[in-house]
């Protein structure tokens, strides 16, 4: 039997991402009839450009600042360029450039292995539904005093407890679980 608590996954992801440019848009708030497209959203995102053989290294030494997002490529070929690739900085941690926002034995360090990296460029980056977390895409949806206690999936099952005052917006929870709770099928009854 696997069960998963939301207070846990609301946890974890409140620890480890704080986003101050990534955002769900506010138009979603409250929202009683599901629209994927309405969680789309685009974001400025920096990019180094990265020699092919040198993109492990780069990752491991600067894993930290790559855009790490649910179902989302932060290393991405460049079109006519077959030696280099385009890896997609998270833009909440890099906003001006590399030597102003990492530090000095960071920047040290790309200079020394990747000196062709330190010209930062910015490209636009449209995030989808499949890119947010279910905490995040609940917690846009739900008023903070109506937010769900928690959740669990016992095999294929997942089962949520809903108060009266979710009715409006039970089939808009339901389509977001659906669709970003990964081990759960369709079942209606």
């Amino acid at each position: 039997m696997v069960q998963a608590s939301f207070r846990l996954l609301m946890a974890a992801t409140a620890a480890g991402a704080k986003y101050a440019v990534r955002r769900l848009p506010a138009s979603v708030k409250g929202m009683t009839v599901f629209k994927e497209e309405a969680f789309d959203v685009e974001v400025r995102a920096p990019f180094v450009a990265v020699k092919r053989e040198m993109i492990g290294a780069f990752k491991k030494i600067f894993g930290d600042y790559l855009l790490r997002v649910p179902n989302f490529r932060s290393v991405r070929e460049i079109e006519n360029v077959e030696t280099v690739k385009r890896v997609i900085l998270d833009p909440d941690k890099i906003q001006q450039g590399l030597a102003e926002d990492m530090e000095e034995k960071e920047v040290a360090k790309v200079k020394e292995y990747f000196p062709e990296s330190l010209r930062l460029d910015f490209e636009a980056v449209t995030l989808k539904f499949e890119n947010w977390t279910p905490h995040e895409l609940l917690e846009a949806v739900l008023e903070k005093e109506k937010f769900l206690g928690s959740y669990s999936i016992i095999g294929d099952i997942l089962h949520v407890n809903l108060k009266d005052y979710h009715e409006p917006q039970k089939k808009v929870i339901g389509e977001i679980l659906h669709r970003s709770v990964t081990s759960n099928r369709v079942r209606k009854y």
